[in-house]
């Protein structure tokens, strides 16, 4: 059995082995802990832009690509894509391409040259869902951004043939009609040269 004396050592150096980690540890620990996170952000360029968005529409759409390669007549490898693109279309104007002209002496302000709209940005959202790949056949960078570019094409064509741009010639006279009633109420009168109509 342990005697008194025995018992009273092994606590003393455990107390002293406990005492010395704890020491340690504050001597190595960190007395502040820093994360620091650097960046720069430049202004490169800045250009004026002189587009009048008018409609914008939200578009949704499945694509899917599949590609199959054959090695010596013997045996296959193919990959297959599928992703979900959700675009927001915004339709307008280019102003830029308008003619402003003012008769200070008539009071009368001449807008010639008003552009048929146009689709001035698509803001995609893409998802892919399935992507499966051969072993010697498979999805490169620039393979990802030509699938992308076609599924964003599709939504281009398909904005063009919705009635997104006939919303926007609507919308742009009424804006032009309220611009009528602003001059009008300046004692100056605007005169718009017609457009051709907007193909069907």
């Amino acid at each position: 059995m342990f005697n008194l004396n025995t018992i009273l050592r092994a606590l003393a150096f455990g107390g002293i082995f406990i005492a010395g980690i704890a020491i340690a540890k504050m001597w190595y620990a960190p007395t502040e802990v820093k994360h620091d996170q650097t960046s720069t952000v430049l202004l490169e360029h800045i250009k004026t832009v002189s587009k009048l968005v008018t409609v914008e529409g939200q578009f949704a759409e499945v694509f899917s690509e599949t590609d199959t390669k054959q090695y010596l007549k013997v045996f296959t490898s193919t990959k297959r894509i599928i992703l979900q693109v959700k675009a927001k279309v915004l339709v307008g104007y280019d102003l830029s391409k308008m003619k402003v002209e003012a008769d200070s002496t008539a009071k009368t302000i001449r807008i010639s040259n008003v552009p048929e709209p146009m689709i001035i940005a698509i803001e995609p959202d893409v998802k892919y869902y399935d992507i499966a790949q051969g072993v010697f056949n498979k999805f490169s960078p620039e393979d990802y951004n030509a699938v992308q570019q076609k599924s964003i094409e599709l939504i281009r064509q398909q904005a063009l043939k919705s009635n997104l741009m006939k919303t926007a010639r609507e919308q742009g006279i009424k804006n032009i009609d309220v611009i009528k009633v602003m001059a009008d109420a300046l004692g100056w009168k605007l005169e718009v040269m017609p457009t051709a109509p907007l193909p069907k």
